[in-house]
């Protein structure tokens, strides 16, 4: 994130703060750091895995927009990435059609309509403000609602918040000068002749002086006056947390955004084992209903119902989730065609492949022999 790097730059150049300011600082600093980072690592996940699934339709057009390139200044992996993180982050994501292309909105006004499709007016992309005024059925607005990914990210604001504040506050102390001065001799102002009064007043007139030199000035040159005044800028050496403690309060924090979005913590463990199931049921519950919820969306703007009874609907394809390679599902495959309920083609379709059409791979095969059935009988077809 940009603002931590700013915020670490800082940070490091200005470390003379005192003891407590600091120590104050640098815990909400790290809490607010580490916060931030546990969302990133999160959601940079879901976005890899979210790279591997397919939307499949049989409208070509549409398979391109949403498989390789959707406008002209991104590819489909970078608009799913934006688009996943702010769904993920922001709750919603508008995306407007215009022309044969597709871009994701940064800002709109919607109305509150009920009982007739709603208008999104002000509509921005980028740079660009849109005096076209869209309904409900001429984009896609996805909406994700989690009211525990909200309530964190909630927190994590108020802690930004509190990182800017404590930093001003910091920053007001920050080289902090003081003088000290010596006054040999003087308990009570009222007990000094004429001629010690004078040169009280004198000196006091001269350190009121010396303090605006040193206020307004990035380089202030007074003169040294013996022991008469003493001049310190404070200095502290600072001792941060160690690693350890890091570390345990991140996965924490990890732990805490991965359970709100459905995520298995061990994914973030580097422990390999059973990273399989982790896999799968992270597909299973975090993958899938977000791409699922996706493509509800584009088939309700996007297809007549006609369109979606003939099968012309976004399908999504989670296979290159699942499987590394196709050597890995093969006994999947096999286990298929050989049950008899699949056919070749719709492995093929599964896997995401065209279908073939032909005799072999339309007709349909039973248990270990992997015999054709015969299709009046029902029966395996001896030789």
């Amino acid at each position: 994130m940009t603002i931590i790097g700013l915020l670490d730059w800082i940070l490091k150049r200005n470390q003379d703060f005192d003891i407590l300011d600091w120590d104050e600082l640098k815990s909400v600093y790290k809490t607010t750091h580490l916060k931030q980072s546990a969302v990133d690592i999160v959601i940079g996940k879901i976005i890899t895995m979210s790279s591997l699934v397919q939307f499949r339709s049989k409208d070509e057009t549409l398979n391109r927009k949403l498989n390789v390139k959707p406008n002209p200044n991104q590819n489909a992996q970078e608009f799913r990435a934006e688009l996943i993180k702010r769904l993920l982050c922001d709750g919603e994501c508008l995306v407007v059609k215009l022309g044969n292309y597709l871009f994701i909105a940064d800002g709109w006004v919607v109305d509150g309509s009920v009982t007739k499709e709603r208008t999104y007016k002000q509509v921005s992309v980028g740079q660009l403000s849109l005096t076209k005024e869209f309904t409900s059925s001429e984009v896609f607005h996805f909406k994700y609602h989690n009211d525990k990914l909200n309530q964190y990210l909630k927190n994590l604001d108020e802690s930004y918040a509190k990182l800017f504040q404590r930093m001003i506050e910091v920053h007001m102390r920050e080289q902090q000068i003081r003088v000290y001065a010596n006054f040999k001799g003087m308990k009570s102002k009222s007990n000094l002749n004429d001629d010690a009064k004078k040169n009280v007043d004198v000196f006091t007139k001269f350190l009121a002086g010396m303090k605006r030199e040193l206020e307004q000035s990035s380089v202030a040159v007074v003169p040294r006056q013996g022991d008469d005044y003493d001049i310190e800028e404070k200095s502290q050496n600072h001792l941060g947390r160690n690693v350890e403690e890091v570390g345990v309060i991140e996965n924490m924090y990890i732990a805490q955004v991965a359970k709100a979005l459905q995520v298995p913590t061990p994914m973030f463990s580097g422990d390999l084992a059973d990273v399989s199931q982790h896999s799968e049921n992270m597909v299973r519950w975090c993958i899938k209903p977000l791409m699922t919820l996706i493509a509800t969306e584009i088939n309700a703007k996007f297809f007549t119902e006609s369109d979606l009874n003939k099968g012309k609907g976004v399908k999504v394809n989670l296979i290159e989730v699942l499987y590394s390679s196709e050597l890995q599902m093969a006994s999947h495959v096999e286990k298929m065609i050989g049950s008899g309920v699949w056919t070749i083609d719709d492995a093929l379709e599964i896997q995401g492949k065209p279908r073939e059409n032909t005799i072999v791979t339309t007709r349909r095969y039973l248990t270990k022999n992997i015999a054709p059935l015969d299709e009046s009988t029902g029966a395996p077809i001896n030789g």
